[in-house]
């Protein structure tokens, strides 16, 4: 899992997802091998300024 830091995705334009949102969702993964699409559709926090790519399930 790639780590990101806030700094390197602000100009994405995709949506955040606060610590312990986006793990509850049922259409996003932040397994590659999961994903339906390479095609990152958001990120979710980690740790404190820490973020993952996350991309729509199978």
């Amino acid at each position: 899992m790639k780590t990101l830091y806030l700094f390197e995705i602000e100009a994405n334009e995709k949506p955040i997802f606060d610590f312990g949102k986006w793990e509850d969702q049922q259409d996003i993964t932040h397994e590659l091998k999961l994903a339906g699409d390479p095609e990152v559709v958001a990120y979710g926090e980690v740790e404190k300024g820490k973020y993952v790519e996350l991309y729509n399930k199978k």
